[in-house]
């Protein structure tokens, strides 16, 4: 049986930099003219290598049986997103 789960999370990359010391590391990313990629979804920079992209907040929302009827339409009136908004 096909399952669509919804996840909910935040990548988290890591950059290789050669500093002297932290303060000079974080000016080197912070400097490094970083553009965020739509197609990967990362923010890329031609200036730092990246190393390790993580999702260490990676959380499961819902598992519900795959069905794709309907969903050519939306479904703003008939989804439930829980939340806090009053409309």
């Amino acid at each position: 049986m096909k399952y669509d789960v919804t996840t909910s999370h935040m990548y988290t990359q890591h950059w290789t930099v050669e500093a002297k010391t932290k303060e000079d590391a974080a000016k080197q990313v912070m400097e490094s003219n970083m553009k965020f990629d739509k197609v990967t979804r990362k923010y890329v920079s031609n200036k730092l290598p990246m190393g390790l992209v993580t999702i260490p907040d990676a959380k499961i929302m819902s598992v519900e049986p795959y069905d794709t009827a309907g969903l050519d339409e939306p479904q703003i009136d008939t989804i439930s997103y829980g939340g806090t908004d009053p409309e």
